[in-house]
This record gives structure tokens, sequence and C-alpha cells, in this order.
């Protein structure tokens, strides 16, 4: 699918017309990133993508190869490295002789992050080409280039670490303050679905409901608790997908 983002780039490397290796150039591997945790400031990760050499003729060292990295989930891309018109090229670095194997390594950074976690994939393209010099590379066709891109599927995680089928998310995302409480408590949450409401609900240890509102992109409110009679209640907030609960001790 994001294969073809690449085939401009390459074009002009094709119409040079003269050739003399032929080399079958594969990604076999993706072994990082395995997963995406994002922070409170962005997303960081290392990748590490195992390319080889699958042809009769040998890489050479000042041969160049060309990597694009890609995110997406269904039809929507997350992000791409360098972008998704562009890639990243440098030397091989080493003689290939065919079936053997080379690792890309780096480090990537962005302040994009998930504010909920998601099931997404992750791609690596590669290529390899000599642009410039004597015993130049036939450039692929395809009938070999089915296997420069490798696709793995991987989790998205938020900040908070939550999985992507869990739906209950408890203290971790709800602070009661002050807790024990007398006339009021402020219930605060790290993170909300800004797209649903939010849903709160308190009950008492019997399961009565004393309390039940919603409200609109607000992820801190204060209860008044003057009425309440001493004791233990549930407190618990619906929003989308996350369900958050806590307890408060009303004295």
């Amino acid at each position: 699918m994001k294969k073809i983002l690449l085939t401009l780039g390459f074009a002009m490397v094709a119409t040079l017309g003269f050739s003399a290796r032929t080399i079958d150039w594969s990604v076999v591997s993706i072994n990082a990133p395995t997963e995406l945790r994002s922070t409170a400031g962005g997303t960081s990760f290392n990748y590490d993508v195992v390319l080889k050499n699958n042809g009769t003729a040998t890489v050479k060292a000042d041969d160049t190869m060309a990597l694009q990295l890609i995110c997406f989930s269904g039809s929507t891309l997350i992000f791409a490295y360098p972008s998704s018109t562009q890639i990243v090229i440098k030397a091989v670095g080493k003689t290939m002789a065919p079936g053997d194997t080379i690792h890309w390594k780096g480090a990537l950074s962005s302040t994009l992050k998930a504010t909920l976690s998601f099931n997404c994939s992750f791609q690596a393209y590669s290529e390899v080409r000599r642009y410039s010099g004597s015993d130049p590379i036939t450039p692929e066709t395809s009938a070999t280039n089915a296997n420069n891109v490798k696709v793995n599927p991987i989790v998205f995680f938020c900040p908070q670490g939550w999985g992507v089928s869990v739906n209950s998310v408890y203290t971790n995302n709800m602070s009661v303050y002050p807790n024990p409480a007398i006339s009021s408590f402020t219930i605060a949450l790290n993170a909300i679905d800004t797209k649903s409401d939010v849903q709160v609900t308190i009950t008492d240890m019997n399961g009565r409901v004393v309390y039940s509102e919603t409200k609109t992109n607000a992820n801190e409110f204060e209860i008044n608790s003057a009425n309440y009679a001493k004791g233990i209640y549930m407190v618990r907030v619906v929003n989308g997908d996350i369900i958050s609960t806590n307890k408060v001790s009303i004295q």
C-alpha cells in the first residue's frame, strides 16, 4: 500500500538505462519497535530493521540503501519517517555476499502521542541502489520487490499504558481529594476522551445511587457531600470506553 510512494523517488535511477548487477534486496524482519509507548511529552522509540541480500550478486560497501518507516491504522497514516513521500539513504558500509544480512538501527522522537491505546501497523520499506560510478545495480522489478516491505502489527499505548481491549481503568486515572472528606470533595481525571461525555455516579455501600450527573469535557469537578451520611462511597466515572472507579470516605 505505502510502497507506491517510493516509486517516484527511484524513478530517476531506473531511467539510467545501463545495469550490471541484479540484487534481490529484502526486509527480513523488524526487531524493534515491538510496541509504541507515549509519554506526557510525546513518543520515542528505537528501530532495528534487518535487511538481506537475497540475490546472486555481491552488494558493495559503497552501494546505497534506502529506508522508510511508516505507522498506520487501517487507511489512516499515523506518522512516516522521514515522510510519506521521502526516504532515508546511506551507504551500506560493508560488503554483503549473497545471503548476508545487515541491521539498520536508529532512534526517533516525536511530540505525537496517543490519547487512547490502539492497534496499528508498523512498516519498513527498503531498497538498495548504486547511484553513480561503475558496476551499477539494476533497479528491482515487480518480480523481486515484494519482499522489500515488512509490516508488523503493534500497539500504540497511551501515556497511562492502558490496554487496547481493557475498558476498566481504576485509581490510576482518578484522584479523589480530600479523602476522607467532610462537606465536599474533588474528582480529578488524569485523561479523558474529549469526544465523549463524562458520566459520574456515586453510590453508597448498599448500591444506592446518591449522585448522578453527565458532564461535557470536564476532567475535574467538585461534589457537595454535606448531606451524605458517614461511610464509604464508590465513585464511578464513564467516559467513552474508559471506566474509572475509586472510593471516598465521608466523615
